[in-house]
């Protein structure tokens, strides 16, 4: 299990321009270069520096060494009237001293376009990852898998105060050929795609206060490995209490079929 024992963060600030009449939303983040409608910022972080002291999840004879990761980002962002447009793209440095076969590099990158038209705001994403990190518990080791998402929805306003919200998304995730984990190939296993179709409320209760409830659908699908498809059904409520997000609730229930 990871020991981290250091967490720093950094920003490449560019000289930002001051923009006047602007409400606290549409304040820029520190470091930001303003350039009409466009703004641009740069970022550095550093981060999970330290001693892992377990780099291989193992139960005995546990492995460690000194590791951190080196993420430099850049978001853009554009707005006109009403069109929004924001576009991220991240890199990974992912450094192990003694272990070179734990290195690697990860990268993503993510889109979304937002239409203003009053009570209607319809919305479209996209995101790409290419990564060898764990994609999950099941899955414990560092393979390559590129992952790829798409999705869309709308949110119109009942109200001042209320609003109806219709999302769908498809993602899917491809391993490399070969890459395997205890005996079993990863593609064969977990090649495949999710589409999610969810929809449901949100009523600002306060100017703090936020509560939602999301009814979703979800099928899973495993290209090489039928046997385990499932459809799933979840609700999710959820509710937000401070506009900075640092208290939130979200319990789900789930209906498997």
């Amino acid at each position: 299990m990871r020991r981290s024992v250091l967490l720093l963060a950094a920003c490449l600030v560019l000289a930002p321009r001051v923009v006047s009449a602007q409400t606290p939303d549409d304040l820029p983040p520190p470091g930001t270069a303003v350039l009409g409608p466009v703004r641009l910022t740069p970022s550095l972080v550093i981060r999970d520096m330290g001693v892992d002291n377990n780099v291989f999840n193992e139960a005995e004879n546990a492995k460690s060494d000194f590791t951190f990761t080196i993420a430099p980002r850049v978001d853009l962002a554009f707005r006109a009237r009403r069109l929004r447009l924001t576009l991220g793209a991240v890199t990974d440095f992912v450094y192990f001293k003694k272990y070179e076969s734990e290195r690697s590099t990860n990268a993503s990158a993510d889109t979304r376009l937002e239409f203003d038209l009053g009570r209607l705001r319809p919305y479209l994403s996209a995101r790409g990852v290419n990564t060898r990190s764990r994609l999950n518990t099941e899955v414990d080791t560092r393979a390559r898998h590129h992952d790829v998402t798409y999705g869309g929805g709308v949110a119109f306003s009942l109200a001042s105060r209320t609003r109806l919200l219709f999302n769908a998304s498809t993602a899917a995730i491809e391993y490399d050929e070969g890459t395997e984990f205890r005996g079993q190939d990863l593609k064969s296993s977990f090649d495949g795609r999710r589409d999610t179709l969810d929809g449901g409320f949100s009523m600002d209760l306060t100017p703090i206060t936020r509560f939602s409830v999301l009814v979703a659908r979800e099928e899973q699908r495993f290209e090489l490995s039928p046997d385990r498809d499932s459809n799933t059904w979840r609700i999710t409520p959820g509710l937000t209490f401070s506009p900075t997000g640092l208290v939130t609730g979200s319990p789900a229930w789930l209906s498997p079929e």
